[in-house]
């Protein structure tokens, strides 16, 4: 349900930018925050690839279970 109000809303803004003739502005933002979010994952992903790994060792030799 969340999905189609974040579709809608963002439908509403583009349509609204095309109208008001700001659509530069949406292609600068999707660009820029397109940018931003691949450094995002680009620096997280480390991280939870090693946490995986831990996690999966983990549960091959059984602590997992035991701290259940």
């Amino acid at each position: 349900m969340v999905s189609y109000i974040w579709a809608f809303l963002i439908i509403v803004g583009v349509l609204y930018s095309f109208f008001a003739g700001n659509i530069e502005v949406i292609n600068l933002s999707v660009l820029n925050n397109a940018t931003k979010a691949l450094e995002l994952i680009l620096s997280i992903a480390p991280t939870v690839i090693l946490w995986t790994g831990i996690m999966k060792i983990a549960e091959e030799s059984g602590m997992l279970k035991k701290f259940s």
